[in-house]
């Protein structure tokens, strides 16, 4: 759950955060957009901005 949504239950303990044996998790996102998308040079420079970064 995002901390923005429990923050005030956690300050009050509330709630607990019960925390992983391994160590924290992490969120993946996926990119995906139309091919048609690609048509406009904005939405063509922000893909090719992030798969330059991606690669490094």
């Amino acid at each position: 759950m995002p901390l923005y949504l429990c923050a005030e239950a956690l300050d009050s303990g509330s709630l607990v955060e019960l925390t992983s044996p391994v160590g924290q998790t992490s969120l993946n996102y996926h990119l995906v957009w139309a091919a048609s998308a690609l048509r406009k040079s904005r939405v063509a420079h922000a893909r090719q901005t992030i798969l330059w970064n991606m690669a490094r």
